[in-house]
């Protein structure tokens, strides 16, 4: 995290994230959150005011139903369906988590791309597939 003082701007430190309160307020849904700060300066004092900014990148992610995935050759897999053909190509992609009746994916799909959702174990490489007109795959 990059800490800055509001009463002045220019004097900023680092942070570490300590804890995450394990229940969010309930009319603003927010959590209280504690910051270890490194090596702070001298102005910082018990009390001030302070804006906190999470500074690293997080990954994109893209949800999808357990539907949706496949093993194949020992790899996790989904059908695409290409718009121009409307025909499926497996894709190769990496699973973060699986949580209930959905996964995450961190690698292998772009926003955008249709994803087939039901019957992924009864279909082939090049297989034509009707995608229902506004529907999901």
């Amino acid at each position: 995290f990059q800490v800055i003082l509001q009463s002045l701007p220019t004097i900023q430190t680092g942070a570490k994230l300590r804890e995450i309160a394990p229940q969010s307020e309930g009319s603003t849904r927010t959590r209280r959150v504690r910051l270890t700060l490194t090596d702070p300066p001298q102005a910082f004092r018990l009390g001030s005011t302070v804006t906190a900014t999470r500074v690293t990148k997080v990954a994109p992610t893209i949800e999808l139903p357990m539907s949706a995935l496949f093993e194949k050759n020992g790899s996790a897999k989904v059908w695409i369906v290409d718009p121009q053909t409307s025909s499926v190509n497996a894709r190769d992609i990496k699973v973060a988590s699986k949580n209930g009746g959905t996964f995450t994916v961190t690698e292998g799909l772009e926003a955008g791309m249709r994803v087939v959702t039901a019957g992924v174990h009864s279909l082939s490489e090049g297989q034509k597939v009707t995608v229902p007109e506004g529907g999901a795959s």
